[in-house]
């Protein structure tokens, strides 16, 4: 039996925002797993992803999923690399006070890497 694994398509890349609504319902969400098994197409239209870039998709066709646990594993991954990603933007800031003669004053001070 030769089984070929399916391969990235190019042009057809799921934003962000929809893949972690479509690995969330894939992981929980026993109705929307049925719905898409049989008809994926129509599943992905229902989560918002837009009807353009579902018919450019190949190989939408019913089919037996993988265990929840595989897309729970999927979604956590997602999430880790856009916490990563976000906590990286952040500078690193400390905020200063003090008080001189009665007058409290606040200054942010950020560290910058060299």
């Amino acid at each position: 039996m030769n089984s070929k694994k399916p391969q990235p398509q190019e042009d057809t890349k799921l934003p962000r925002d929809h893949a972690l609504v479509l690995l969330r319902k894939l992981a929980d969400d026993d109705l929307f797993r049925h719905h898409f098994e049989k008809n994926p197409v129509q599943a992905l239209r229902d989560i918002g992803v837009p009807k353009e870039l579902v018919n450019k998709a190949k190989g939408l066709k019913p089919m037996k999923l993988a265990d929840k646990r595989v897309f729970l594993e999927a979604l956590l991954l997602l999430i880790d690399e856009l916490l990563c990603v976000y906590l990286s933007m952040i500078a690193p800031c400390m905020q200063v006070s003090t008080s001189i003669n009665g007058k409290n004053r606040t200054n942010e001070v950020l560290f910058e890497a060299p």
